[in-house]
C-alpha cells in the first residue's frame, strides 16, 4: 500500500523550554501542521470524516528536524464512500530515525 510523506519541519527555537527541549504544548504543532496537509491531499474526505489518534514515544531537542509520514493499512467501505485507514508516525531526521510519536488517521475518499 501507498506510504506518504506528509510534512517536514524544523523545530523553532520559540517551541524550546529552558532546557532546550520540545515544551509540552508543541509536541502537537507538528501533528496539526500535518493535519493541513492531510486536508490538501484527501480534501473534503478529511474535513467530513477524518480522525487522528497520537501517542508521544520520544522527545525532541533543539536543531532537530521531523518528518511526518503515512502508510495506507487498510480501505474499507462506509456508505458509497470509501474509509482509508492510515498507521501515521513523526521521526526525527537523525540516522537513527527515532519515533517521536505514533497513531492513526483516517479519511473518506
Amino acid at each position: 500500500m501507498n506510504t506518504y510523506r506528509f510534512h517536514s519541519e524544523p523545530l523553532q527555537e520559540s517551541w524550546l523550554d529552558a532546557y532546550g527541549h520540545l515544551n509540552e504544548a508543541y509536541y502537537l504543532v507538528p501533528f496539526s501542521n500535518t493535519t493541513w496537509i492531510m486536508q490538501d491531499h484527501f480534501g473534503m474526505g478529511w474535513l467530513a470524516g477524518g480522525r487522528m489518534s497520537v501517542k508521544l514515544t520520544n522527545v525532541l531537542w533543539a536543531d532537530e528536524r521531523i518528518r511526518a509520514r503515512g502508510k495506507v493499512q487498510e480501505e474499507v467501505l462506509e456508505g458509497s464512500l470509501r474509509r482509508r485507514s492510515l498507521e501515521v508516525w513523526v521521526e526525527k531526521d537523525d540516522p537513527e530515525r527515532t519515533v517521536v510519536s505514533v497513531g492513526s488517521a483516517s479519511a473518506l475518499v
